[in-house]
This record gives structure tokens, sequence and C-alpha cells, in this order.
């Protein structure tokens, strides 16, 4: 999730569909834990959608994540399971 920043910040509904087969539930969790870890910070709206957007901490990461994203194309299949 953290590899696919926008901006502007997503709704939640948008990200979920990024993430295929992840429920409401579990995404709300991540999320929350990604605020918690300073890495995301949550905004609501006044007309109601919650944003959530890569802290300066989070967008730090981008560099590692898009490394270990080439990484795992070019040395993991799809039957590995992971």
């Amino acid at each position: 999730m953290l590899d696919e920043p926008r901006d502007p910040p997503a709704p939640v509904r948008p990200r979920e569909r990024a993430v295929p087969g992840m429920s409401d539930r579990v995404l709300t969790e991540r999320l929350g834990e990604f605020v918690d870890l300073g890495l995301v910070s949550r905004t609501v709206s006044d007309d109601g959608p919650v944003r959530y957007e890569l802290t300066e901490r989070g967008a730090a990461m981008r560099p590692a994540i898009t490394e270990l994203t080439r990484w795992a194309a070019q040395n993991l299949s799809p039957t590995d399971g992971v």
C-alpha cells in the first residue's frame, strides 16, 4: 500500500481496489498501524471522506520499497506463495 502514493491523497475506497481481496476491516487496521508508526497521516474532511497521505517519514521509504518491488518482480514467481 505504501508503494502507491497518490497526489492528491486518495480516499480509502480507491486504495481498497489497489489491494485485491483486502477487506474494509483489514485495510482500516493496516492504515491505522501506518498512522501509529508515523508513516501516514489521516484526515477527515468536512464532507465525510477519510483521506490518508504519506508523511515525510513514510515518503522516505519510497526508495527502499521501489527496490524491494523490483527485486520481487525479478526473483519471485506467482507460484512462490509470497
